[in-house]
C-alpha cells in the first residue's frame, strides 16, 4: 500500500494547510466581529454604577479590545497563509499564525467571565463558563503541541517513528499543564480573603493578560511577514536546533499566557441579601439628602399590614 502523499499535501496525514487556513481566517474574523459588537454594547450601557462595577467593566473592556485586535491579526495572517502552496514553509508559517488565534479565543472566554461577573450571574453560570475556559485551554495547548511535533517531524524526517513524535507532542502539553496548574493553585490561595480585594488582584492579572496577548499577536504577525520572504528550501536547510529552540520558546510563552489568564479569572461573590440591599438603599438616601427609609423590620411589617386580606367566600 502506497502511503506517499501527493505533492500538494503534507505528510504524515496528507493535510492541505491552505484549505484549513481559509476556515481559520473566517473563524478569527467572526471572533473579532463578535468582540467589537460586545464592546459597543458595553460602552452603551448605563454609566451610573458603583466603583467596583466600573472597575469590572473596564477590565472586561480591556480584555475585549485585546481580543478584537488579536483575532483581527490572526484573521489577516491566516488569510495570507491561505494563498500559500502546501509546503514545509506553509507549516512553519502555520505555527506562527496559530498562537495568535489561540490567544484571541482564550481572551474572549476570559472576557465572558468578567461580563458575567459584571451582570451578577449566579454561581452555576459562572462555574459553567469557568469549566468551558479550562476545557478550551487544555484543548488549544494540546493542538498547538501536536502542531509543533508535526513541524519537527517534517524537519527531521526519518529520525524517529511517527508515534514517538506524537508522544512528544502530548508530553509537551502535559509539561505545560503540570507546571502551570500547581503554580496558579498556590498563588490563588495567597490572594486576600475579601472578595473585592481578590477581584482587584484578578483585574491586575487581566490587564497583564491583555497586554501579553496583544504583544504576542503583533510579534507573531511580524515574524510571519519576515519568514514569508524566505524560500522553502532555505527553511528546510536550517539547523534542527533552531526549530527546537523556537518550539521551546513558544511553549514557554503559551505556558505563561495560560498562567496569567487563569490568574485573571474573576472571583465569584454571592448575590446581596435583602438586608444588604436595604442597608445600601438607606446609605444612598442619606447621602442624597432624602428621607431615610424605616428599618427593615418596620418596612416588612408595614408591607404586611398593607396587603389586602382575601374575603372568604360564603358557602
Amino acid at each position: 500500500m502506497d502511503t506517499t502523499c501527493p505533492a500538494q499535501f503534507l505528510p504524515p496525514s496528507c493535510w492541505d494547510i491552505t484549505k484549513a487556513a481559509a476556515s481559520d481566517s473566517t473563524l478569527a474574523g467572526l471572533l473579532a466581529v463578535i468582540a467589537a459588537t460586545i464592546i459597543v454594547l458595553v460602552l452603551q450601557a448605563s454609566k451610573k454604577s458603583s466603583a467596583d462595577e466600573r472597575e469590572t467593566r473596564n477590565t472586561a473592556l480591556s480584555v475585549l479590545v485585546s481580543t478584537f485586535l488579536s483575532a483581527l491579526l490572526a484573521s489577516f495572517v491566516f488569510g495570507l497563509l491561505s494563498g500559500e502552496m502546501s509546503s514545509f514553509r506553509a507549516d512553519v508559517l502555520l505555527n506562527l499564525a496559530s498562537p495568535a488565534l489561540v490567544v484571541g479565543a482564550l481572551q474572549f472566554l476570559l472576557s465572558i467571565g468578567w461580563l458575567l461577573t459584571l451582570y451578577q450571574a449566579n454561581a452555576e453560570t459562572l462555574n459553567i463558563a469557568r469549566w468551558a475556559f479550562l476545557l478550551v485551554s487544555v484543548l488549544v495547548v494540546l493542538y498547538l503541541s501536536l502542531d509543533w511535533e508535526n513541524l519537527l517531524e517534517l524537519k527531521m524526517t526519518g529520525a524517529l517513528s511517527a508515534p514517538i513524535y506524537t508522544g512528544l507532542g502530548i508530553f509537551g502539553a502535559l509539561v505545560i499543564g503540570i507546571i502551570v496548574w500547581p503554580i496558579t493553585t498556590r498563588l490563588k490561595r495567597s490572594f486576600p480573603s475579601d472578595i473585592s480585594d481578590r477581584r482587584k488582584k484578578g483585574a491586575e492579572y487581566a490587564h497583564r493578560c491583555a497586554k501579553s496577548g496583544l504583544c504576542f499577536a503583533a510579534a507573531s504577525t511580524l515574524l510571519f511577514g519576515i519568514i514569508s520572504d524566505f524560500s522553502g528550501s532555505l527553511l528546510q536547510s536550517g539547523p534542527g536546533w533552531v526549530y527546537c529552540l523556537g518550539i521551546i520558546g513558544l511553549m514557554i510563552f503559551m505556558g505563561w499566557f495560560v498562567y496569567v489568564s487563569e490568574m485573571s479569572w474573576p472571583s465569584f461573590s454571592p448575590a446581596p441579601t435583602l438586608k444588604e440591599n436595604h442597608s445600601k438603599a438607606a446609605l444612598d438616601q442619606k447621602l442624597s439628602g432624602g428621607e431615610t427609609p424605616p428599618p427593615l423590620e418596620e418596612s416588612t411589617a408595614l408591607s404586611a399590614k398593607k396587603r389586602p386580606r382575601k374575603k372568604s367566600a360564603n358557602l
